[in-house]
């Protein structure tokens, strides 16, 4: 939804859409996302849950302090049609 792409195109099946969401990390976003956005969502859909953030208060305080370093309102994200998202 964030990128307008399937993060695990090319795999047809079920069974390899399951597995590959079971086991692989997802691609990076790509250009024209903001720097640091890649690093915050891998943390939050870590395949291992140690290496997530331990609670949905500190996910917060990483997309907190995220944006904070990010004038978001300004940025347009590739794939994402800003008008329609708004008008909803």
């Amino acid at each position: 939804l964030l990128t307008g792409r399937l993060p695990f195109p090319g795999r047809s099946s079920l069974a390899e859409k399951l597995v590959a969401h079971a086991r692989a990390s997802f691609p990076p976003l790509g250009p024209g996302f903001p720097e640091g956005l890649d690093a915050v969502l891998a943390r939050m859909t870590a395949k291992d849950p140690a290496d997530r953030y331990p609670d949905p208060a500190a996910a917060e305080a990483a997309v907190r302090a995220f944006a904070a370093g990010h004038r978001l309102a300004e940025v347009a994200l590739p794939g994402a049609d800003t008008a329609e998202w708004r008008d909803r």
